[in-house]
């Protein structure tokens, strides 16, 4: 995939913003982004005779050819060589808040996202996202639709899984809720998204669903943690080999 262009840093760069109580510095930008969307291969490397690689580059551009400035999204504070987020950036982002949102905070692998942003570059374009939901959670009300979506994945994937393992087993640790509590335990798993799940608006969400879930897996709480307790994020054969160590060398 090519280098990104300006139009598709605006969402991150709101987010970011936003963040940081509506102001930022150039170079703190370039670190947030960085750090929150860990680029890598071509994005990742030093341009030639220069300091920034073309990830950062390109938010270095971003700045400094107003793109924010030009849409009315921020505005730039030259004294303090940052970004203000404005009223119609501050909206910009809510309109697209809790698919932004998914996407940041997840810690999804650079590959994974960039794909998303790139959709979300074009303002026609929506995307309905899945979140990843837990057994007992209920869907606020400006999420009411998206808890659906998602609760449907989850119970799909919850089918998939019992038929293909025959039960509802961490793929990892092997923990089984159900062997361990009983009835309490009885359909109990989390699931993880190894990528982020979404449909463009107006798709079919029965096929978008078939298709999603080859890239869902079923984990208990704790190795759920572990996962995304990195940027980006462990895999599941990391966190099972990870797991296998400490197996093999624990007395």
């Amino acid at each position: 995939m090519a280098i990104f262009r300006e139009a598709e840093l605006i969402l991150p760069s709101l987010y970011m913003l936003d963040s940081s109580g509506g102001f930022i510095r150039t170079k703190d930008l370039i670190v947030a982004l960085t750090n929150r969307l860990t680029p890598t291969g071509k994005d990742a490397t030093l341009i030639a005779g220069r300091n920034d690689t073309h990830f950062s580059q390109k938010v270095r551009n971003l700045v400094s050819h107003r793109t924010l400035d030009n849409l009315g999204l921020a505005n730039y504070i030259e004294a303090k060589n940052g970004l203000q987020i404005t009223v119609k950036g501050k909206s910009h982002l809510v309109a697209n808040q809790l698919t932004i949102d998914y996407l940041m905070e997840n810690n999804f692998s650079w590959g994974d996202v960039k794909p998303a942003l790139v959709a979300l570059s074009d303002p026609k374009t929506e995307i309905d996202i899945f979140k990843e939901i837990f057994e007992g959670d209920t869907g606020a009300t400006k999420e009411t639709k998206i808890y659906k979506r998602s609760k449907e994945l989850r119970d799909a994937a919850i089918d998939t899984f019992l038929k293909d393992y025959g039960a509802l087993s961490c793929n990892i640790c092997l923990f089984n809720y159900e062997e361990t509590y009983g009835n309490a335990g009885k359909g109990f798993i989390e699931v993880h998204h190894k990528t982020p799940i979404y449909m463009y608006k107006g798709a079919d969400q029965v096929k978008t669903i078939e298709q999603a879930i080859k890239n869902l897996a079923p984990v208990c709480a704790n190795c759920h943690r572990i996962i995304h307790r990195t940027r980006p994020p462990y895999t599941i054969e990391q966190v099972a080999e990870i797991y296998q160590k400490i197996r093999t060398i624990s007395p």
